[in-house]
């Protein structure tokens, strides 16, 4: 499995993180140490980018 960190929760304020999972996934989340409630699955790097993150909380 493949996980790339793109964008780190402790690398911004808001701690948003956005993560490349398999080859083809993001998620996009907010909070550091998650239970996941915060995140949003997609399929494309621009649909992850396109993610209003004020609905992620």
């Amino acid at each position: 499995m493949l996980n790339d960190l793109i964008v780190s929760e402790y690398e911004n304020e808001d701690e948003i993180y956005v993560v490349r999972e398999s080859y083809e996934e993001y998620v996009v989340g907010r909070g550091i140490g998650t239970d996941g409630t915060f995140e949003k699955h997609v399929m494309t790097l621009s649909e992850a980018l396109a993610i209003n993150l004020k609905d992620l909380g």
